[in-house]
């Protein structure tokens, strides 16, 4: 067998194995979000899958010094990731009600959706490099140290080149769907290779060809029918939606990575749909009620801008300063919403950290607003002492730290961790929630915590416009009482275990069954005795 054509077999092998890994995190984004878990999940699937791949490619090993055999096994390997790559995209539309049916997104069924797409192409295609090596073996004499090193280096070259091209080119020129469509096709034209030498026959690839192609473009057409992103960006997936129903007034919304992230009235009226930007819009408005609203603002995290929109209009002599990662989102917002950067609103597009930092320290922001919740989860870089520091050094004498958070009605470990951080560098930290929260026994709720050097003067906030709520203070004692049974960490840069204060460990008590007894009762609304 041609040495060459072997090399070059398992380079790209293993480069569309690393391609599919991280598409697989665009896949999976619009349904599970993106958290380190989703990461661990992902990771750990397809590493299973080629591992598997290889133990099984070592038992068949054996009957590979035949050519004409070991090309063979090669050539169906490669079919089947074809196939199986095809069909994971099949089954993108499906992960929806597949989440459902598990209880909705937490880690358990994280880890089954991700085995369920991503194991079988990983698996199959972890079964050609062993084969592959050992026909490349075949009649080397005393080269096979040589040749054994060159087919490692080649897998591990096809792997940096998989990951490189996933991550700067093909998620940002092709997409998602489009990139898993061309690793399938890679697969099929190789093993279509390995076969017609194998067997000088043309009709069983010309026929295994057609099936995959008919495969194809039955998983694009589905995909394409079912997909969540108007526009995929270099970060996120982003879609757009009608969320009059859901808001009860003529509005759209912005979704990121499946997510709501923004909604704007679409009738003319200023009312605010999503709780966190209600609330900081009015936390601030009557924070500094006596001097007409906050004479500055750096927000972290764009979205549609919806709330540095409105202060724009409504303190025009105001400073703001908006800092989004992602200057494609901020593109998709000006494109469907009806926002406009010009003074006295900025956006710049780089890590809220890293904007903050640079900002002066005598800045004096009236306002830093940490509006970055990602999903399930929240950057960890952004809830630390070190960066709690940065926003303390920038805020103004009487300026409020305002963080969006949703965390457990129940167990809120996170919550609890963040204002213990907090305090360690603001004098004031205060939870805030809504006065009238609908029995929400183990869910996650909105809260939030607004710190900085002195109180707030009052401790009971009502609307003042657009939909009727309001929102109490919470007091010591009832801090205390959520804080029961539970010893939470102080978050630093070198230790924020954000998705695990975060994990939904209720859905885990299932392991209990096997001995194994990490659920957290009082996620599930349970309180330990």
């Amino acid at each position: 067998m041609n040495p060459v054509l072997l090399g070059l077999t398992v380079f790209l092998t293993a480069a569309g194995a690393l391609i599919v890994e991280i598409v697989a995190a665009r896949l999976m984004a619009p349904v599970v979000g993106m958290s380190v878990y989703t990461w661990t999940a992902i990771i750990a699937v397809v590493l299973s899958g080629l591992t598997a791949g290889h133990w099984v490619a070592g038992r068949l090993v054996a009957g590979t010094a035949d050519p004409v055999r070991g090309s063979r096994v090669v050539a169906g390997a490669l079919l089947l990731a074809a196939a199986a790559t095809m069909i994971a995209l099949a089954l993108r539309p499906l992960a929806e009600p597949m989440i459902a049916a598990l209880g909705g997104v937490n880690l358990a069924t994280i880890v089954v959706l991700t085995l369920v797409m991503f194991f079988a192409p990983s698996f199959f295609a972890g079964i050609v490099s062993p084969i592959a090596t050992n026909m490349a073996l075949v009649d080397t004499g005393d080269r096979q140290g040589q040749v054994l090193g060159r087919m490692f280096a080649l897998g591990a070259a096809g792997s940096i080149l998989g990951t490189l091209l996933a991550g700067f080119v093909m998620i940002s020129w092709l997409g998602s769907f489009r990139s898993m469509i061309t690793v399938a096709a890679v697969y099929a034209g190789l093993g279509s290779v390995f076969w017609l030498w194998s067997s000088r026959s043309r009709i069983m690839p010309m026929i295994a060809i057609l099936i995959l192609g008919g495969l194809g473009w039955g998983s694009a057409d589905l995909a394409r029918a079912h997909d969540p992103c108007l526009k995929e960006s270099r970060y996120y997936c982003l879609s757009l939606l009608d969320a009059s129903e859901a808001a009860g007034f003529p509005s759209r919304g912005l979704k990121i990575d499946g997510w709501l992230h923004s909604v704007e009235a679409r009738d003319g009226s200023d009312r605010l749909y999503i709780e966190a930007h209600h609330f900081v819009d009015e936390y601030a408005r009557a924070r500094f009620s006596e001097v007409g609203g906050p004479a500055s603002a750096f927000i972290l995290g764009g979205g549609g801008l919806t709330v540095p929109e409105r202060w724009r209009v409504d303190f025009p002599k105001s400073r703001l300063v908006v800092a989004e990662i992602d200057p494609e989102v901020t593109g998709f917002a000006l494109e469907h919403f009806a926002v406009t950067i010009e003074p006295p609103l900025a956006v710049l597009h780089e890590d809220g950290r890293t904007a903050l930092a640079r900002q002066p320290v005598n800045v004096g922001y009236d306002i830093v607003h940490n509006d970055a919740y990602q999903g399930l989860t929240m950057p960890s870089h952004l809830v630390t002492r070190e960066f709690n520091r940065l926003v303390k050094e920038r805020l103004s004498a009487g300026g409020a730290y305002v963080v969006n958070l949703i965390d457990s009605s129940a167990a809120p470990a996170f919550l609890l961790s963040m204002t213990r951080t907090l305090a360690l560098d603001f004098p004031s930290v205060e939870v805030w929630r809504l006065e009238r929260e609908p029995n929400r026994r183990g869910r996650r709720m909105h809260y939030g915590i607004v710190a900085g050097a002195q109180p707030s003067r009052f401790d009971r906030l009502i609307a003042a416009r657009g939909i009727q709520r309001s929102w109490l203070r919470l007091d010591t004692e009832l801090m205390e009482t959520l804080a029961t049974g539970m010893t939470v960490p102080i978050l630093t840069d070198d230790y924020a275990p954000v998705e695990r204060l975060l994990a939904n460990y209720c859905s885990l008590r299932f392991l209990a069954t096997i001995g194994i007894n990490i659920g957290r009762p009082e996620a599930c609304g349970e309180r330990r005795s």
